[in-house]
């Protein structure tokens, strides 16, 4: 444990150079750097062998990854974050370093700052979301670097009310940047004098429209123009198919430029995005050849359909469950062990043809491309390969001539009046 020390050349990247001083401490083999103390006067880089570099504030106090600060007071002799039990610790730091300022390791608070509004923009004219850190239990002002994202504006002109957070009991309250303290990762929203249309895509990203206070009704945006706005309000693996008015994937349909009205008091209308799941298509192609009876394709109607290959000719074994966004083969097959699928259990024939590869599939009918074998190799040291699917994927077989097959050349003539 290292406690109220300089730590100079101590952790992480120091003067340019690589240096974990030989004291590193692995967490993946049960070692830990214990830091409840110091300044600590390195070029930290969080992204460099962090299980060996980045220390914690020991079991006592949660034992979690700490981050890296600056203090902006250097006056203070000790401070109190808050570990990861909800408990304040003390953090003594009596020492700077070498260039006045006191670096401490301590738990984080992320706070992200939303417009809460698609006309909005930040004072620096962008609309994307700002997170600041600090330290748990502190303001944003309590570390150095730590900059006010100033005040937001509306396209249309809608007055900003104020920076507002829920607290662990759902009450709203107001945010000062010099005052408010962060017990925990919050989420920090501008309020407007507004109505607001609140289009949810159900996987936590939403997209308000704002307009003036006064109206009595808006109009459902396209999606389209919803994406254009906010791109990620798309969710990967899905295609829209509707807007509802609430969650149910069954509720009516809101039609794109259709009204929606504000009733009694409410001052925000929720839309919600239906999806429909993706479904990508993985076959393995015969490449021309048809597969024979004894193939594990054929053998295994309850994983693959035989088809006829539109594209290659011949045949082609589609898993007839098909792949979801991210899924592994090894989770479409199920119990079925991916390891079984190889060439040779293909048991595919083509005319005047012989297997090329008996190991790999390729993803290209000229067997160059994309080589991959399923089942494991060399006594399992090479482990075989469980694709994820994030579109249609197709393996196809090798083949090359067979030179066995027999070449027959026919001449004839074929008597004819070519003039009628």
């Amino acid at each position: 444990m290292i406690k109220n020390s300089l730590g100079r050349d101590f952790l992480g990247r120091d003067g340019g150079g690589l240096n974990i001083n030989g004291n590193g401490a692995n967490r993946s083999e049960g070692g830990s750097y214990v830091v409840t103390g110091g300044s600590f006067y390195v070029a930290y880089d969080p992204s460099f062998n962090a299980a060996v570099t980045t220390p914690t504030n020991g079991a006592s106090n949660g034992d979690e990854t700490l981050s890296y600060f600056t203090l902006a007071d250097p006056t203070l002799n000790s401070f109190n974050p808050i570990n990861k039990n909800g408990e304040r610790y003390e953090y003594q730091v009596a020492n700077a370093s070498p260039d006045g300022n006191k670096y401490v390791f301590a738990p984080a608070a992320k706070v992200t700052f939303r417009l809460n509004d698609g006309n909005a923009t930040f004072a620096d004219g962008t609309g994307k979301d700002k997170v600041r850190d600090t330290v748990r239990g502190y303001g944003l002002g309590f570390v150095a670097g730590t900059s006010d994202v100033g005040t937001p504006v509306d396209a249309a002109g809608v007055k900003l009310l104020g920076w507002f957070y829920k607290d662990a009991s759902g009450t709203e309250r107001a945010v000062d940047f010099s005052t408010t303290e962060f017990d925990a990762d919050t989420d920090v929203y501008a309020k407007w004098e507004s109505k607001t249309v609140a289009c949810h895509n159900g996987n936590g990203v939403n997209y308000i429209q704002s307009i003036a206070a006064s109206e009595g009704s808006a109009t459902v945006l396209s999606y389209e123009d919803v994406v254009e706005a906010l791109p990620e309000f798309a969710v990967a693996g899905k295609t829209f198919e509707k807007w509802t008015a609430t969650s149910g994937a069954l509720s009516d349909e809101l039609a794109a430029g259709s009204a929606l009205a504000f009733t009694g008091d409410a001052t925000q209308v929720d839309v919600c995005a239906q999806f429909d799941t993706d479904i990508y298509r993985v076959a393995f192609s015969a490449n021309g050849g048809t597969f024979g009876a004894d193939s594990v394709f054929r053998k295994n109607p309850d994983i693959f359909t035989i088809e006829a290959d539109p594209a290659l000719g011949g045949e082609i074994a589609v898993v007839t469950k098909g792949a979801s966004y991210n899924q592994k083969l090894s989770e479409v097959l199920g119990s079925f062990a991916r390891g079984q699928i190889t060439p040779t259990a293909a048991a595919a024939v083509k005319t005047a043809s012989k297997l090329g590869n008996d190991t790999y599939w390729f993803t290209n009918a000229a067997g160059i491309e994309g080589n991959t074998h399923f089942q494991d190799m060399f006594g399992g040291w090479v482990p075989g390969a469980n694709p994820t699917f994030t579109a249609d994927a197709t393996y196809c077989l090798a083949w090359t001539p067979d030179a066995n097959t027999p070449v027959m050349d026919f001449e004839t003539e074929l008597p004819a009046d070519l003039w009628g």
